[in-house]
């Protein structure tokens, strides 16, 4: 890993923007003010240092605190290409997993909500310390994605998402 010290050398980085812009020439096609990086297929920033991949959130965190984060860097909008500091926190992967809005595969439109089929009743569960948790069968969607945001204000605090 470069010392995060050296970074400040290879990049600027503007916390209103996201951007880390290059100080020095990094390669042919790379002048001191461009953009640094380019986004993968999940939409995250890379840049190339010394023929090493590296997140530019990781980056950013390196930068800003002086060291290299212990954690995950949860994108509190969820977007993993708004690296603007204000967007920035270290997370446990547990923390990170609660500040997803749903998966793909949610078939009711909110997180830790389903139709149970042999009760036929909407269920409500919420992930917790790695176990789920069931939080009721109701007749209604509503008091199912309800009673699901006030465990997940409870249990999940400041990185809980519906």
């Amino acid at each position: 890993m470069i010392d995060p010290s050296a970074l400040h050398q290879l990049f600027e980085y503007n916390p209103e923007t996201g951007h880390l812009i290059w100080r020095v020439p990094a390669a042919r096609r790379r002048k001191p003010g461009d953009v640094a990086g380019h986004k993968s297929k999940d939409g995250r920033v890379l840049i190339g240092i010394e023929g090493r991949l590296y997140k530019a959130h990781r980056i950013i965190w390196a930068m800003m605190t002086g060291e290299w984060p212990a954690h995950q860097i949860d994108h509190i909008n969820e977007n993993p290409s708004d690296n603007r500091w204000c967007n920035l926190r270290s997370a446990t992967k547990s923390q990170n997993m609660m500040n997803i809005t749903k998966i793909k595969s949610n078939t009711s439109g909110h997180k830790g909500v389903g139709w149970h089929v042999q009760t036929k009743k909407w269920r409500a569960y919420i992930t917790v310390n790695k176990k789920m948790v069931h939080l009721g069968l109701f007749e209604t969607k509503e008091e199912a994605i309800a009673a699901r945001i006030d465990a997940a204000k409870i249990f999940h605090g400041d990185f809980s998402k519906h």
